[in-house]
């Protein structure tokens, strides 16, 4: 009878305890859905917030454009007094803000590069193994990156964020010889306004090169035939400017205008 009475006492004790750890399994859940839930939240609170900034961002350059060109223009009778003298603040002060967030938005791009033609994944384990991987074998670089992101609709263009400027450098000037025989890209994440400026460039220099020019880019200039150019966003055309401050340039290494920003 004892024997019995222990037994009954331990499939009660084995019943409370498969109860309890049952009910603690349940409020664990509910406790771990609950921080989803929450972290969602904030998540789409700061998707939010930089959506409202891009938005704001973009009416602030729509109106800069609708209005640039009026800063040129001649003045009103009475000159740029009253009325007139506030609208020219006003286009001023937005172009100079515009400027401000080109600048902001070049010097946040300036460690990024964008490599195209990885496999594609949209798991961060394998992003960051085939990143670490290409870097290593192709540049003999280690822990060479801080940031890395996965774009594009199937997942296979990179950025990445490399934590110093020597091996950004090294990456650029390397990438033609590293990456031969490879369908891999690697470019400098430009901003909209860079890329503009660097299609036009070389849309403007083609009839120079199908002419048989000696035609090279760096940066945002292009030497034709020993004369260094670059393109006018005002004029719309090639205007003569001051040779790039890189030594390399003047000792006579080619070098293409998308190996630095």
């Amino acid at each position: 009878m004892a024997s019995e009475k222990i037994l009954e006492e331990i499939k009660s004790f084995r019943l409370e305890s498969s109860t309890n750890l049952k009910k603690l399994d349940e409020k664990f859940l509910e406790k771990l859905n609950d921080m989803k839930s929450e972290h969602a939240k904030e998540i789409n609170v700061i998707k939010n917030d930089c959506n409202e900034l891009k938005k704001e961002q973009n009416e602030i350059k729509e109106k800069m454009k609708a209005l640039k060109g009026k800063i040129n223009e001649e003045p009103a009778e009475g000159g740029w007094t009253g009325a007139g003298g506030s609208q020219r603040k006003e286009i001023e002060y937005l172009v100079n803000y515009a400027k401000r967030q080109e600048n902001k938005d070049r010097a946040n791009r300036r460690q990024n590069i964008i490599i195209k033609g990885l496999a594609s994944t949209s798991n961060s384990n394998d992003s960051k193994k085939i990143e670490s991987e290409l870097l290593e074998t192709k540049f003999n670089l280690r822990n060479a990156y801080s940031n890395l992101e996965v774009l594009g609709k199937d997942k296979n263009v990179y950025k990445i964020t490399i934590r110093n400027s020597e091996d950004k450098s090294s990456i650029m000037l390397n990438k033609k010889t590293a990456l031969n025989g490879t369908k891999i890209f690697v470019e400098n994440d430009l901003t909209e306004s860079q890329a503009r400026e660097r299609w036009n460039l070389r849309n403007a220099v083609k009839p120079s090169r199908e002419a048989g020019s000696s035609v090279r880019f760096y940066q945002n200039k292009v030497n034709v035939d020993g004369s260094w150019l670059a393109w006018d966003e005002g004029s719309q055309e090639l205007i003569p400017t001051h040779p790039p401050n890189n030594n390399k340039i003047h000792q006579g290494k080619k070098i293409t205008m998308m190996d630095h920003q």
